[in-house]
């Protein structure tokens, strides 16, 4: 029999980047994965009593139709397990702010001296966010209409053999970690996205994706390579940074020892 998973969620976009996923999933695994689709928590809880599901991905903030208010997908699964359907079946719980129903949920695991469901949980995380970032470019592709009439397989889509590239900062077609606070200021990301930078420019949450779209037919992935102090004493200046500074963020590809270098000119 195929293996049966319930994505159940009030948001389209949310369950066609699932289904994306677990398409992408069952042509890599070579074997039949069935998505069943939810849109409310009522339908939902009917198909989890009535049908056998091998997995189940509910939102954990549902809006429902019917029910005033909100019907969380916890207390949904609990009414489901009270009257004994499912009650063995694995149980994924998502959310707009994954981060905020995702770190009790570890936090809990590491109390309990669970540290290999509390590292399974971020790793579902990052996964989950990578998913998402992947379906939202196939989106783009095909909304900016480039990408139509794309017929790619999964491995076509890991080999990136769709036209254009998606870089991001910190990685080696643009190592400076400081670009994405320009791309946090553009799009005011932390309010509409609640998805901050640390000091060192990480994301927080740590399941978070950033990056750029370049649609191009000849835009490709390259490397940045060593940089001379001569680039630096340039870059700076264009960055409004000192130059210690841009050294500091750039070290690894640096070809010359900062502190060892001529003072630079005034």
């Amino acid at each position: 029999m195929p293996f049966r998973i319930l994505v159940a969620d009030d948001d389209e976009n949310v369950r066609k980047s699932h289904k994306f996923a677990i398409d992408a999933a069952s042509e890599l695994l070579k074997d039949k994965l069935t998505v069943v689709e939810s849109d409310d928590s009522v339908d939902a809880l009917a198909k989890i009593k009535s049908e056998h599901f091998d997995l189940i991905i509910v939102d954990n903030d549902f809006k429902d139709k019917e029910i005033h208010g909100h019907l969380p997908g916890v207390a949904l699964i609990q009414i489901a397990r009270r009257e004994g359907v499912n009650t063995n079946t694995p149980i994924v719980f998502c959310s707009a702010e994954t981060f905020e129903t995702l770190k009790p949920m570890v936090e809990k695991f590491k109390a309990d001296h669970d540290d290999y469901n509390a590292i399974m949980a971020e790793a579902l995380a990052d996964r989950l966010a990578e998913a998402f970032a992947e379906y939202l470019h196939k989106r783009v592709r095909e909304e900016w209409g480039y990408g139509k009439a794309e017929k790619l397989t999964t491995e076509d889509l890991i080999g990136e053999k769709y036209r254009g590239i998606r870089p991001a900062a910190g990685y080696p077609a643009c190592p400076d970690h400081t670009e994405k606070g320009i791309l946090w200021q553009l799009l005011d990301v932390e309010k509409n996205a609640g998805i901050r930078l640390t000091e060192s420019f990480a994301m927080w949450p740590g399941s978070s994706v950033s990056g750029l779209y370049f649609a191009h037919p000849e835009s490709k992935y390259f490397a940045v390579g060593k940089l001379g102090r001569d680039q630096l004493l340039e870059y700076h200046v264009r960055k409004s940074m000192t130059l210690q500074e841009a050294e500091r963020w750039l070290g690894p590809y640096l070809n010359y020892e900062p502190g060892k270098a001529a003072a630079p000119a005034k």
